[in-house]
């Protein structure tokens, strides 16, 4: 097997790997977040179009993904990871997607489709993000190792 080959492979089953398990606990992670921080609270709003509660919500998927896109700048062995970590939050925020059911009034502003739709955003962006983040550091630390080198 080429060497090419050998690191596509690899790649797949860190992708895998990782994504069985974000996709099984992401939403647990979701559920007790909205219990312990958002639940039976009342937030005002400055703004007409402004939920906090939303965007309170999407705190969790920053963190699971921002992890994730972290885990695969050192893991993976790709020239091109920034595509294989925005796949990685793409395909969850997809099966998400697919999984849930929207139903809106017929009064239903803008704002709402808004903050429901937004949040599939935030996975893929997060995890490309972070992933770009680490590897941009990674590779600044490597130039300038510092007076403790």
């Amino acid at each position: 097997m080429s060497g090419v080959a050998q690191g596509t492979k690899h790649d797949l089953v860190v992708f895998a790997g990782l994504f069985v398990p974000v996709f099984l606990l992401a939403p647990y992670a979701d559920f007790l977040w909205f219990r312990t921080f958002i639940s039976d609270r009342t937030f005002g709003s400055s703004y007409a179009w402004m939920s906090w509660p939303m965007l309170l919500s999407w705190i969790p998927y920053v963190i699971i993904f921002g992890v994730v896109g972290v885990i695969l700048a050192i893991i993976l062995r790709t020239t091109k990871p920034a595509y294989w970590s925005l796949s990685f939050g793409a395909l969850y925020s997809l099966g998400w997607f697919l999984m849930s059911s929207h139903g809106f009034e017929g009064s239903a502003r803008f704002a709402n489709y808004f903050w429901i739709y937004a949040r599939y955003l935030v996975p893929p962006l997060s995890c490309a993000c972070a992933m770009l983040y680490a590897r941009h550091h990674a590779n600044q630390s490597l130039r300038n190792p510092g007076p403790y080198a």
